[in-house]
């Protein structure tokens, strides 16, 4: 800060009041004050502002680039396909998949899906699909039963899958199949299953009756000695029956309970023939002189075994009913489907169908 000093103090000097002189000293004076006291910035911060380097990219690199771009860009063949096959459903036109090669059509159908999905599609698509892949009939069955989680959208599918839960014996993983089927497939398995349970409680607890009276080993005569004993024999056969399938589950990862069923449905020499039974029977009847059991006459045999297999005939008439479209009763195919296809499912429960339906 300058200080003002008193002029007129200094010794010797008395400065003329009011001249011009004074007047442009002050003003002099004033002004070099002012700039002596703008200060330049030091010279070491005086520096070069800094120059942004030029990166030059090679050709080589620029070509590699463009023939990265160029392969991120090739689409391949099939998908191009579906993208055709989607954009021909838009329209209402049916898509050209394969009607004489079921791998082939197999094939488009499932990339169809797979693009459909991804603008939720599929219930426009679902029907062409359907419509191609029914015209292979036998040969569209057989694929179905043999990986029916490729085929949801047809309901055959559904039925093949619970019909051989609680196993998933598929290479696609459940957490590919969506939610909603997953859902749908639950619920028709605890259905499924409690018709089981009803239908087994029947059969394990099946007798004959003598009057209005049930015959028990505790309520045994002479008169119904006999026909105890067959009914035993009939039990005896349904629990082995039921303890192989359960062991071929358990060890061999299938199912065989349809094939049980079935027999029982059919009835009559399907199982438990007659001369079997009165083979087994024989060493126990009573001879002349002899301690035996019982007589077991071969009419009399007949006929209880008659009346236990008719009950147990009528008790698994809903669960060999066969809502698949492959035949499965008193077949070449009976062996391959060992689990049983009664499993209803109608159309408008399958998600897609539903979303149509509520205009989703």
């Amino acid at each position: 800060m300058v200080q003002e000093r008193n002029v007129s103090a200094l010794p010797g000097i008395n400065p003329p009041k009011n001249t011009l002189f004074s007047q442009n000293a002050l003003r002099l004076s004033s002004s070099h004050t002012s700039v002596s006291a703008i200060q330049s910035p030091p010279a070491s911060e005086l520096t070069t502002p800094p120059q942004t380097p030029i990166k030059v990219q090679s050709i080589a690199h620029e070509v590699q680039q463009a023939k990265t771009v160029k392969q991120a860009l090739v689409v391949e063949p099939e998908v191009l396909d579906a993208y055709h096959f989607l954009f021909q459903s838009y329209y209402n036109i049916p898509p050209a998949i394969s009607t004489t090669d079921i791998h082939q059509a197999v094939e488009q159908a499932g990339m169809l899906v797979k693009v459909a999905s991804l603008y939720q599609s599929l219930p426009i698509v679902r029907p062409h699909i359907c419509y191609s892949l029914l015209s292979h009939g036998r040969d569209l069955h057989s694929a179905i039963l043999q990986n029916p989680p490729h085929f949801l959208l047809l309901s055959e599918a559904i039925i093949h899958i619970v019909g051989q839960a609680p196993l998933w014996p598929w290479p696609v993983s459940k957490d590919d199949i969506p939610s909603k089927v997953l859902r749908l497939i639950e619920r028709k398995f605890v259905d499924f299953k409690s018709a089981k349970s009803v239908v087994n409680t029947e059969l394990f607890t099946s007798c004959l009756a003598k009057g209005n009276s049930r015959i028990t080993i505790t309520q045994i005569d002479p008169g119904t000695l006999d026909t105890w004993v067959v009914v035993q024999m009939w039990h005896d056969w349904f629990c082995g029956a039921v303890r192989e399938c359960n062991t071929v589950r358990e060890k061999q990862g299938k199912i065989i309970e349809g094939n049980m069923y079935r027999v029982i449905a059919r009835g009559g020499e399907s199982y438990l023939q007659i001369e079997e039974v009165l083979r087994v029977l024989r060493p126990y009847k009573a001879q002349p002189g002899s301690s035996g059991w019982g007589n077991w006459e071969r009419k009399e045999v007949e006929e209880d075994l008659r009346m236990m297999k008719e009950f147990a005939a009528k008790a698994v008439k809903e669960l060999v009913v066969n809502r698949a479209m492959i035949n499965v009763m008193g077949s070449e195919d009976e062996s391959e489907v060992g689990h049983l296809t009664c499993v209803k499912v109608e159309e408008n429960e399958l998600p897609w169908v539903g979303e149509v339906e509520n205009g989703e």
